[in-house]
């Protein structure tokens, strides 16, 4: 009895020793989402006496209170932690560090804002840009960064007579600008630029009165050859097909007609046969390559008279019957309500594969309804061509403008009157005045700043000099058409031996391409006869440029025709920190010495052009020679291509036209390690190609 009393005590005693051991142990502290123990797992909810926790906060909070806390007799020492978020110091404003200046001096430079910084170049060189610069409050300087270029002078220009010329120093790298008086057009380049050459680029400029009936004359010209010409190569109901190619995407056509008041019923019945005109040229059917239209008309609401696949017109004898009996309507000019029921209820309609084009004819201005431009933009987005006629003195321009594709050169016309429509309705019909200027580009759907980023999935007749080369069979590259049978490309497309003798081997050469698998009959192909290439630079060195001839020249259309290329073999037009575009189909690999395109259509991606010393120093590349110059995409990030090997790099003018300025160098910008492509300088070899056309 006595042993069992002292085993009871016995674990009486021990019993309390443990209990009075976890009394001692500390529960996990209280958390915030804020604060954490470093090292610590979160699923521990005690720790014995004695342990030392160390708390810290995350995304660089602050921490008040206790960082180191030990558990003793069941509690824990010092002052529980919290975490508050740092109070960010404003930095103050400063401005973006100045490059040196080649052959010029920064006096006052400081980034500071409100530093004014002067500029000043060294004797031989003239200033290109402002004098002085400020820092302002918003970290950018109050102008661009000038430049210094010798000291050569242009000949003198005069003002032409009933004209005013802008601009006053003749010297290298300065540019004027023309314009008329009232009553005069301006014949000739609308801006000049003065090269290291001591010439002037374009045309000399003069102004001429003003003669309706030529003016007439011209919209009828540039009607036929934008949209009669232009669309009736791809459908296959067109009286005027050519068979360039064999294929065909066919048409969609919507007519859009303003019947409200401010019309009348005698202006209105000249709009239906203007359209009935246009009809004639394209032909209606429902063949699957055909032609279809669609009739809305508009006053304060709007009416589809007809549509693509529902309510259809069969053929065109029908087309002319049904438009003639069309009414009249009268009341208020909404063209917002026009718009919206062709993306609400004709849109939906349209084939896939076909062209479509949108054909506004309208008195004015809209009077009733909101925005139009909303409902256009939508429809720009989704292929559609837009055209639009403004009739009567009163037009808005710029709602045509906001609505119209670009360019709107050759997208929007204005007459005095509905007579004139009637006059013009027999002018635009057949085959004459086909020609095009150099550098005239289609819709590149840059209506902004081209400084935007961008890359996107160019429209077919966006860049009509781009040509696809295919030697012996496969594509090779992209090139630009300088020439009604010259085409300039890299040298690095072609053997060695091809150079030398082209026998036993195919180059074949492709304008009006776009989609590379589809027959759009745009198309028109051509065999090489000849490759040519400048002479070398020095024993061994040769830049990758070179020359295609064709068999015979092109057939000019909307699609294919030839590019304006730079002349100043020190252009300007690269200067760095400008924009161009490259286009091709962009070259995904190399195999074999083949190269596979990236996409079967055209692309378009907007480049910034960089200095030599960045390019060096980003594209581990020690010597770059005058002949080539460096770009990249926006944010100096080039996604494999750019585009294809000798692909065009062209830069737009003040007059709306472009020039070719580069030719991408082979496998620039590819390799996982560079992040500027390289191209072939056009302007330096300028002389070159002019002697190679015309000795050829």
């Amino acid at each position: 009895m006595l042993a069992l009393l002292r085993l009871i005590a016995t674990f009486v005693s021990v019993c309390l020793v443990v209990i009075a051991a976890a009394n001692n142990n500390c529960s996990r502290p209280a958390m915030t989402s804020m604060l954490f123990i470093h090292g610590t797992n979160k699923g521990v909810t005690s720790f014995k006496s004695g342990k030392l926790l160390f708390f810290r906060c995350k995304n660089k909070s602050q921490l008040v209170g206790s960082a180191f806390r030990r558990c003793i007799s069941g509690s824990w020492s010092g002052t529980a932690p919290i975490c508050i978020a740092k109070r960010k110091v404003p930095q103050p404003v400063r401005c973006k560090r100045l490059r040196h200046i080649r052959k010029g001096v920064i006096r006052g430079y400081r980034r500071q804002v409100n530093t004014v910084v002067s500029f000043s170049c060294v004797a031989g060189f003239n200033l290109m840009g402002p004098r002085r610069i400020k820092c302002l409050a918003t970290g950018n300087w109050s102008g661009p960064i000038p430049r210094c270029l010798k000291d050569i002078s242009c000949p003198n220009l005069r003002p032409p007579r009933n004209g005013v010329l802008d601009g006053r120093v003749f010297k290298y790298g300065r540019r004027v600008k023309y314009s008329c008086n009232t009553g005069y057009k301006l014949v000739g380049s609308l801006s000049r630029k003065c090269m290291s050459t001591g010439r002037w680029t374009g045309k000399r400029s003069k102004c001429v009165k003003i003669d309706p009936a030529k003016e007439l004359k011209e919209v009828a010209d540039n009607l036929r050859k934008n949209l009669v010409n232009k669309f009736s190569l791809v459908t296959v109901d067109s009286r005027a097909r050519v068979g360039i190619s064999s294929g065909a995407s066919g048409l969609d056509f919507i007519f859009v007609l303003d019947s409200s008041a401010s019309v009348g019923r005698t202006n209105f019945q000249r709009g239906i046969e203007f359209v009935q005109t246009i009809i004639r040229e394209y032909g209606v059917s429902t063949k699957p390559q055909g032609t279809r239209v669609a009739i809305v008309t508009f006053n304060a609401v709007a009416e589809v008279r007809f549509n693509l696949a529902t309510n259809v017109i069969n053929d065109t004898d029908r087309a002319m019957r049904e438009l003639g009996n069309i009414h009249f309507q009268g009341g208020g000019t909404n063209t917002e309500a026009a718009l919206s029921k062709v993306f609400h209820e004709v849109l939906p309609q349209a084939r896939k594969r076909t062209h479509k084009v949108l054909f506004l004819i309208t008195d004015g201005r809209s009077n009733t309804g909101t925005d139009p431009r909303i409902f256009a933009r939508k429809l720009r987005e989704r292929k559609y061509e837009i055209f639009a006629i403004g009739i009567t003195k009163n037009a808005n321009k710029d709602e045509l403008k906001s609505i119209a594709s670009q360019p709107y050169r050759s997208h929007i016309y204005l007459l005095a009157d509905y007579k004139t429509l009637e006059k013009l309705k027999n002018m635009i019909t057949g085959e004459e005045k086909n020609e095009w200027e150099c550098g005239q580009a289609g819709d590149t759907s840059l209506r902004e700043s081209i400084t935007t980023p961008h890359h996107q999935v160019s429209r077919e007749d966006a860049w009509p000099w781009q040509v696809a080369i295919y030697v012996n069979t496969p594509f090779k590259c992209g090139g630009a058409l300088v020439a009604d049978n010259w085409v300039l490309t890299a040298a690095s497309c072609f053997d060695e031996e091809m150079f030398k003798n082209l026998t036993g081997h195919t180059i074949e050469v492709v304008v009006g391409e776009h989609d590379r698998l589809d027959e759009a009959g745009t198309e028109q192909t051509y065999e090489a006869v000849k490759l040519i290439r400048p002479p070398k630079l020095g024993k061994k060195i040769r830049d990758d440029i070179a020359m295609v001839k064709l068999q015979y020249p092109i057939k000019q259309t909307a699609y294919a025709h030839s590019v304006c290329y730079d002349e100043d073999p020190d252009s300007s037009l690269i200067w760095p920190t400008q924009y161009g575009v490259v286009t091709g189909w962009g070259s995904k690999s190399i195999n074999n010495a083949v190269a596979i395109p990236e996409y079967t259509k055209t692309h378009q991606t907007v480049i910034k052009f960089a200095t030599q010393r960045t390019c060096r120093r980003k594209s581990n590349l020690k010597n770059l020679r005058r002949s080539v110059f460096c770009g990249s995409s926006y944010n100096d990030n080039v996604d494999r291509c750019l585009g294809d090997t000798g692909g065009p790099v062209v830069v737009k003018l003040i007059d709306d036209s472009w020039t070719l300025v580069g030719v991408m160098k082979v496998n620039e910008g590819c390799t996982a390690d560079s992040k500027y492509s390289l191209f072939t300088k056009v302007g330096y070899y300028s002389k070159w190609i002019n002697e190679t056309i015309s000795l050829e």
